[in-house]
């Protein structure tokens, strides 16, 4: 015949005839790992935020690097208007600006 709620409590390690003391030693072990959640908590909060910040100084470095290229185009193709602007109506015949 199975047992419906499952084998016995184990008895624990941290159990003591002393009225309370069991209650004290669990509270102490419940402290002691919410206190190692938290700083496990604010460590890896400090590591996303540098990781933010590292995300977002490679996103600038990247976008002026764009922005940089693109203006590099725009100047030569403003060079190149400007050639062709001159070259253009001495061939063609058309007034020069």
């Amino acid at each position: 015949m199975a047992v419906p709620l499952g084998p016995p409590p184990e008895i624990s390690l941290y159990h003591y005839p002393v009225y309370g003391a069991e209650m004290l030693v669990r509270d102490a072990i419940i402290e002691v790992a919410v206190g190692a959640v938290k700083l496990s908590l604010e460590a890896l909060d400090a590591r996303l935020i540098r990781t933010r910040h590292i995300l977002e100084s490679m996103y600038e470095k990247i976008s002026d690097r764009a922005m940089t290229q693109c203006l590099d185009v725009l100047a030569w193709m403003l060079s190149l208007l400007r050639a062709l602007s001159s070259i253009l109506p001495g061939i063609v015949g058309l007034p020069q600006y």
